[in-house]
């Protein structure tokens, strides 16, 4: 099963749109965040953002009941539960990776908001994790910054914390991808780290074909995340 969390403003239905996870061989589900602090009520969040009106652990919670309504639905496998997010999604997978290890199998994020509270106090486990972000992203800078008062981590730092927490070894291997693209495979891990680094890319899910300019083949991450996830079945 794949859960899939939008960004800052969307909602799950937009993220979908753009992923198209719903076309692998997984059961796929796209919640809504709740409403953002006042004055942004009308921008849906994930914590443990600066923005969300909810806390870390009421958003758990939230998935918490999204699991179980599944299991009562469908034959879940719960070692084969994953978390894939978007900019401020994206930092709610690693929040989920951060405090559910045991819970999911592997948490893939595009363009994500890593502010530090996803990274902090972090139950033990292994989690693989691929991330995918751009070099010209102009909301949530690969090399890390500030954004509503707040630091979030660059891509090399949230890329170690993977690494720390998987007990990876020092060696890496890199393979260049279409469209100026390389692959950043760490070794030895106790599960799998990866990150993608796409030159110029900007803040959006690359290969949707929505996107104005973008070099990346159609539903280029939506492949490399099924890829990484190891679930068959493609737009």
């Amino acid at each position: 099963m794949i859960l899939t969390f939008h960004g800052w403003g969307q909602n799950g239905q937009s993220l979908a749109t753009a992923t198209h996870f719903d076309a692998a061989r997984a059961i796929s589900i796209y919640p809504d965040g709740a409403p953002s602090k006042a004055p942004n009520q009308n921008k849906k969040a994930w914590a443990p953002a600066p923005y969300a009106n909810t806390s870390g652990g009421e958003d758990l919670e939230f998935v918490d009941e999204i699991i179980n309504s599944a299991r009562r639905t469908w034959n879940i496998d719960d070692s084969q539960l994953f978390a894939v997010g978007f900019s401020n999604g994206g930092g709610f997978a690693q929040y989920l990776a951060c405090q559910r290890p045991a819970q999911f199998q592997a948490i893939a994020t595009v363009s994500a908001a890593y502010y530090t509270a996803v990274v902090e106090k972090c139950a033990p486990g292994a989690v693989g994790h691929l991330d995918i972000h751009g070099t010209a992203d102009q909301i949530v800078s690969y090399d890390g910054g500030t954004r509503h008062n707040t630091k979030f981590l660059s891509v090399p730092e949230i890329m170690g914390v993977a690494a720390r927490r998987n007990h990876c070894g020092h060696s890496i291997e890199q393979q260049w991808l279409v469209g100026g693209a390389k692959r950043t495979s760490y070794t030895d891990c106790a599960a799998p780290v990866d990150h993608i680094r796409i030159e110029g890319g900007k803040h959006w899910w690359p290969g949707y074909s929505a996107n104005r300019n973008d070099a990346m083949p159609e539903n280029f991450a939506t492949d490399k995340i099924l890829d990484f996830f190891r679930i068959p079945g493609r737009p």
